[in-house]
């Protein structure tokens, strides 16, 4: 079972820092909105990464058609 957000080692992976604010840094670089928790962790959730390294869309699960050619022009 897939989790709503990134677990914090999972976090550590992706930015390949430890610090919290470095991690931040480096999530918006990749282009990815962190948000913080009151405690000062971060939250990333799992479905903005999908969609943005080419996963599962967000959203209804759907897979996307592929374009078709225009095989009458040839």
């Amino acid at each position: 079972m897939t989790t709503l957000t990134l677990t914090e080692d999972e976090i550590r992976e992706l930015t390949k820092r430890k610090q919290r604010k470095v991690q931040a840094t480096m999530l918006r670089a990749l282009g990815i909105e962190p948000k913080a928790r009151p405690d000062g962790s971060l939250v990333v959730f799992r479905a903005q990464i999908e969609q943005l390294l080419g996963g599962k869309p967000a959203g209804s699960g759907k897979r996307l058609e592929e374009p078709e050619p225009d095989w009458s022009a040839v």
